[in-house]
């Protein structure tokens, strides 16, 4: 799938980058909420355009202070003084009360951008294919979104709103030299040039660098979730090793420091050197406008108003600049986060055959084989077997086997390199997606622990049955978990999370009775269960499975256990060994066999003795 898709690259030319990011970014807020794009964009035009207006009134104000020194009678001009300082106050009013509006659009489009964003990347997310989110290129590029994720998120809307401000109050400087000295705002855009392309150059350097460093930044990123995450934290204390992964965060912090801060003298000594031509400019130009109101050519007003303009003009130069230039250093941030978002999943959840309301037949693998798209190993090689309608079915076979993989098959999350997996007689790619997970519920080996309150942690199997407190219960009380539950503070209502108000967090084995009541509360059809009470104790295991086996006599169950006391009890025992399935039997059947299967189940029994 990743090499189906076509992503802009570097070498596009500087105004196919900036129409990229801007058509996308603006794009994006459009459908983040268009109303306060437009409230945001017009404020903003707004506001650079009341700098004409500002600067005239000044003038105005200015001339009318100096042509009525040393008159007799002041009375026009004290009349036309309170006009012009009562239109002042008027306007810097209007600026303040539009300032305030504009800063809180801004504030608020950047924060409903934001939501959008991330509302749009975790439904994207959970919509791919598991096998796209395994793959190593989409894990690499995703890391560089997520790492500068919300940040990025609200430098694009000021990025966005900065733009338009910028151009507005060029427009709006270059509208005074119309009428005096047009050649003045030509020569001081030639001058600005140079560091643009001088930006522009470095904005790419840095999209290359970043791209160099981002190996980098993610071994950084995993030393320090390694250092400050409860997960290993006790662990690190046990094997001293947080000095030595301190100093490899520190020696990989280092490098790319002293790689940035290259870039950045570099950056930082074009600018200055770039911009000495157009400050002198600027500085002269100023004293020519000085010099022309002292020999009466034009008035100190004008001159005044001439002066304010050009510094004007050159500010919104310099900022429209700095703005291409963020905008550049956003480039890699966007295409990948287009990327991202115009991936699409192979299924669709709503095309295909309606899953069977009652299955009939049963479930094949017919000669299946697989192995992952990043890889030349064979994890499964001709795998067949049938599970018939009300059967439970054992896998059982060393680490690393395919036992997992197996079930991912199972699970549709991938499609078989060759061979096929049916159920009903059709391919299981052949039905819903929708359907097809309705009817199947996994509880994998690493569990996910949902740390909301018991009830929700339970009953999100079936969201159709979170407020049913008779039905959580029931099949919480099947996994043995209840009675801890019923111990807790606030019961089914309390957090499974420290840092929240009479939060616990369960053990590995409590984890587990959480996630087979999880799995059992979806009322599927197809149960599979991957190594579901590996931590939790012996007994507490048998009565577990007791009433697994009772609920699953109207089911297909599938569940891998290294533990032969529970495996036994199946109706069909599937051994899978380097990939294949070896055997297939009951209990009894494959002891008289003597081969693998009796093999393991006498050493587990030795142990014991």
């Amino acid at each position: 799938m990743l090499s189906k898709i076509k992503l802009p690259k570097i070498e596009l030319s500087s105004l196919k980058q900036l129409t990229f990011i801007f058509k996308n970014v603006f794009g994006l807020a459009w459908r983040a909420d268009k109303y306060l794009l437009l409230l945001s964009s017009i404020s903003g035009l707004l506001l650079s355009a009341t700098l004409l207006p500002n600067i005239y009134l000044d003038k105005l104000f200015i001339d009318t202070i100096i042509a009525s020194i040393g008159k007799t009678d002041i009375t026009l001009s004290l009349k036309t003084l309170i006009w012009l300082a009562t239109a002042r106050l008027s306007l810097k009013l209007f600026n303040r009360l539009l300032l305030a509006f504009s800063e809180l659009w801004d504030w608020a489009l950047k924060r409903k951008f934001s939501n959008y964003l991330e509302s749009l990347s975790v439904q994207q997310y959970s919509s791919l294919d598991v096998s796209l989110i395994e793959n190593g290129e989409f894990k690499d590029r995703f890391s560089k979104i997520t790492r500068i994720g919300t940040q990025k998120a609200f430098e694009l809307m000021g990025l966005l709103s900065g733009v338009i401000e910028n151009v507005g109050t060029i427009l709006s400087s270059l509208s005074i030299f119309v009428f005096f000295k047009p050649q003045i705002a030509v020569i001081i855009l030639v001058l600005a040039i140079p560091r643009f392309f001088t930006d522009s150059k470095l904005a790419k350097d840095k999209y290359k660098q970043e791209s160099r460093l981002s190996p980098l930044w993610r071994i950084r990123g995993q030393l320090a979730s390694y250092l400050i995450t409860t997960i290993s934290y006790l662990e690190l204390r046990i094997l001293q090793i947080s000095p030595y992964l301190v100093s490899r965060f520190q020696e990989i912090s280092n490098k790319i420091f002293e790689d940035n801060k290259t870039l950045n003298i570099r950056g930082r000594t074009n600018s200055l050197l770039t911009s000495i031509p157009r400050d002198i400019f600027v500085a002269g130009l100023e004293f020519y406008l000085v010099y022309q109101a002292i020999i009466q050519k034009i008035t100190i007003g004008s001159s005044q108003a001439y002066v304010r303009a050009v510094s004007s003009f050159d500010q919104g130069v310099r900022n429209l600049n700095k703005s291409m230039l963020e905008a550049y250093e956003s480039y890699l941030y966007v295409s990948d986060l287009v990327w991202f978002l115009n991936l699409q999943p192979s299924h669709r959840p709503l095309l295909g055959n309606k899953f069977p309301r009652k299955i009939k037949f049963g479930i094949e693998f017919d000669h299946v084989w697989f192995k992952y798209p990043e890889s030349n190993n064979w994890i499964l090689k001709d795998v067949n077997f049938k599970i018939s309608t009300h059967e439970n079915i054992a896998l059982i076979g060393e680490n690393g086997v395919g036992k997992t993989t197996l079930v991912k098959l199972l699970a549709n999350f991938y499609n078989p390199t060759k061979g096929k997996i049916f159920i009903d007689g059709l391919p299981i790619s052949r039905y819903k997606p929708s359907g097809y997970w309705k009817n199947l519920a996994v509880l994998f080996q690493d569990i996910e622990d949902y740390g909301f309150t018991a009830r929700d942690s339970i009953g999100y199997g079936n969201v159709t049955k979170l407020n049913s407190q008779t039905t959580i219960r029931k099949f919480a009380k099947l996994s043995g978990i209840d009675d801890w539950i019923m111990s807790l503070p606030l019961k089914y209502e309390n957090p499974l999370m420290r840092g929240f108000q009479h939060g616990v967090v369960p053990s590995q084995g409590q984890w587990q009775r959480i996630g087979i009541a999880r799995a059992l509360i979806k009322d599927a059809q197809i149960i599979v269960l991957d190594e579901p009470t590996s931590n939790v104790d012996p007994q507490a295991e048998e009565d577990i499975f007791r009433e697994i086996l009772k609920l699953g006599k109207e089911k297909i169950l599938v569940f891998i256990s290294h533990r032969f006391s529970t495996v036994r009890r199946a109706d069909k025992i599937l051994v899978l060994d380097n990939g294949t399935i070896t055997e297939q039997g009951s209990h009894d059947q494959l002891m008289k066999l003597d081969g693998k299967y009796a093999h393991l189940f006498n050493l587990q029994a030795k142990s014991y003795q």
